[in-house]
């Protein structure tokens, strides 16, 4: 999976990301995700709950100490869920029939 495709997936939430590889997509996103997360607010629930981030993950990395900073592991989970994300994508593409009927394309 390129770069430009998870960024392309992220950036309707986070447009201004910029990178050239992985890590520093997951750097740039964990710089993303701070302001949400200090302190956190109501709108950090709402961005998982529209990425479909399991709330389960998200409480794990809350509640116990990690070794990592949280920004970086909560990073690291949105970036697996774009990589679902483009995988369902290629898997089930969406059909010109769609796009007559007024359904917008992913």
């Amino acid at each position: 999976m390129s770069i430009s495709a998870l960024s392309t997936i992220l950036a309707k939430d986070f447009p201004a990301l910029q990178a050239q590889e992985e890590a520093q997509l997951e750097e740039a996103l964990a710089q993303a995700l701070l302001p949400y997360l200090d302190p956190l607010q109501e709108a950090f629930f709402q961005l998982c709950y529209r990425w479909d981030i399991p709330e389960h993950k998200v409480r794990q990395i809350l509640e116990q100490p990690q070794n990592e900073a949280i920004n970086i592991l909560l990073a690291q989970l949105f970036i697996a869920r774009a990589k679902e994300k483009w995988a369902y994508r290629q898997a089930y593409p969406q059909k010109e029939a769609d796009e007559e009927d007024g359904v917008s394309a992913w």
